[in-house]
């Protein structure tokens, strides 16, 4: 029943993701399109529901220092693994490397990692999911960002680098979202309905369209060429990451209720933020679509894998 109920809560995804594909392989959708619908996920839709989350969600009651610790630990060592791993075994330039390597520790919590929770071990064990996700995007692109500007210096020198990095960051919808949320959060103001609303209906519409539009994108790509890559990738995600989380969990003593929600959002395959940072800096679409495709597939035997050595 597990492996059935975990195939259930992937099977709407690859769904929405073959209708995206279908459409843009026989329908009358144009390139032009499918990059338009891909920009309005990744400007607008995805940082309203970003920003949403965060003005809601309650820090005091998910945030653990030793979670977040262990878990982006983890993610960080697996980010410097892909970036060696693709200097040394397929001789990429640093910025395409930097974006595998960005691949390599970006999971889909929001997606796959809170609805597998919540099936492997119920709806109240995923409190520790929402700490992880809120601070997913500006943790990741902060690494991420900050590896891909000072590859792509080009001699600047260290204050000029860092000084682009940071308007970078902060110029991401993703992260300007997640700040502004966090800081209504703070301060304890709620917004209006007639602002909330439709915040929240754009917020709706952010998964669907962005999963729409990705399988409009993958058309464009195939494993000829890039399957070695595509391969590194996926290990790093699927095995590497959770296996290390799981060591750092136990390391910082986290509560089994924690390590559960660490350790599967760890399982997670690379979340549909990867191919966006790809597409932002035009590196590594091919590789970075593809991981996501086919580790998604592969996590439905993976994730189950993980969960019995969760409970043993």
């Amino acid at each position: 029943m597990l492996f059935l109920d975990i195939f259930l809560v992937i099977l709407p995804v690859f769904l929405v993701i073959g209708a995206g594909a279908a459409a843009a392989s026989f329908g009358p959708f144009t390139n032009d399109f499918i990059e338009g619908l891909m920009a309005f996920a990744q400007s607008i839709a995805i940082p309203c529901l970003l920003f949403t989350t965060m003005a809601r969600i309650d820090l005091s009651q998910s945030f653990d220092t030793g979670l977040i610790v262990s878990f982006y630990l983890a993610a960080g060592v697996c980010f410097l693994l892909g970036i060696f791993s693709s200097r040394a075994l397929f001789n990429h330039q640093p910025g395409r490397s930097v974006a595998l390597g960005f691949s390599s520790m970006y999971t889909n919590a929001l997606l796959l990692g809170l609805p597998i929770t919540a099936v492997a071990f119920g709806r109240d064990a995923t409190t520790s999911n929402f700490a992880i996700i809120a601070f997913q995007a500006p943790v990741c692109y902060l690494i991420g960002v900050s590896a891909m500007e000072a590859a792509n210096s080009g001699g600047r020198g260290l204050l000029r680098t860092a000084t682009t990095t940071v308007f970078r960051i902060l110029r991401q919808p993703h992260i300007f979202s997640l700040l502004a949320g966090l800081g209504l959060n703070l301060i304890s103001v709620s917004l209006p309905d007639y602002l909330a609303k439709p915040l929240n209906m754009l917020g709706d519409a952010a998964l669907p369209v962005a999963l729409f539009a990705l399988g409009g994108v993958l058309t464009r790509y195939s494993l000829r060429g890039s399957w070695r890559e595509t391969g590194m990738v996926v290990i790093i995600a699927l095995v590497i990451n959770p296996a290390l989380t799981l060591i750092f969990g136990r390391w910082f003593g986290l509560t089994q209720a924690a390590l559960n929600s660490a350790v599967l959002t760890a399982a997670m395959a690379p979340g549909m933020n990867t191919y966006m940072f790809a597409n932002i800096y035009r590196t590594a679409r091919d590789v970075t679509a593809n991981a996501l495709l086919v580790g998604t597939a592969i996590s439905a035997i993976t994730t189950p894998l993980w969960i019995i050595i969760l409970t043993v």
